[in-house]
């Protein structure tokens, strides 16, 4: 994608409202270790699935934090009137036998960001080992940056808007995409906008993911009214 170069990118992976946007995208990987024993004799080993345990509630407060505190000042494309940042534990594995205390179990926490909030990874990761210090947890904490929220402002949104409000007769305010998309790959040397047919109650990532055969329509319109007109 590097070698592509042009004055807008139109990325239609995306809803059918436009947004000019999108949440960045955090990895965290804990592996929580404890003392391996028999379940019979429970107080000669240390579960590390009830420290786990004490970490995913953890991530599940500090959602609940981010949600009401931790807002950007765009819209959110759905949901939330504006885009916060939201964190999830996603991944939890350990233990191999019902009657052996688990020695160590791994956790997987997605984090997602938003333009103004791209550094609160930092400030989580201090976060998650202060309380893992106070509660006594061992583990091991590493995070992967896979992409930073990121904003397309500009004279080109003004037009896009216009082209979308001719075809629909529609006016709204774009949005921010709740997921990262590959707007992130162009946003650095020219203007992006995302307009796509991918609907919430359009499973996505889910079995029997569809689109609706009107907004593949309407997407097509609105990309040929771009074609012709410019942005």
């Amino acid at each position: 994608m590097r070698s592509l170069e042009g004055d807008v990118a139109i990325v239609v992976d995306a809803s059918p409202l436009p947004t000019i946007g999108a949440s960045g995208v955090n990895k965290w990987t804990v592996i929580v270790k404890g003392k391996q024993a028999h379940s019979g004799y429970p107080f000669l080993g240390k579960n590390a699935l009830y420290d786990a345990a004490k970490i995913v509630s953890f991530v599940e407060s500090f959602h609940s934090f981010a949600e009401h505190f931790l807002r950007d000042k765009y819209p959110a494309v759905e949901h939330y009137d504006r885009i916060p940042v939201r964190a999830a534990a996603t991944v939890i594995k350990g233990g191999y036998a019902w009657n052996v205390i688990p020695q160590e179990v791994s956790i997987e926490i997605s984090i997602r960001t938003t333009p103004s909030w791209n550094h609160v990874g930092e400030q989580f990761t201090q976060m998650l080992r202060e309380f893992c210090d106070r509660e006594g947890i061992e583990c091991d904490i590493r995070e992967d940056i896979y992409i930073n929220a990121w904003i397309s402002e500009g004279e080109h949104v003004e037009n896009f808007m216009r082209i979308y409000e001719e075809v629909t007769g529609k006016r709204i305010e774009p949005a921010i995409e709740l997921g990262g998309t590959d707007g992130v790959h162009f946003v650095d040397r020219m203007g992006v906008v995302q307009f796509g047919p991918m609907r919430p109650e359009n499973n996505i990532h889910g079995p029997d993911e569809f689109v609706y055969l009107k907004d593949v329509e309407m997407v097509k319109n609105v990309v040929k009214g771009v074609i012709e007109k410019g942005v």
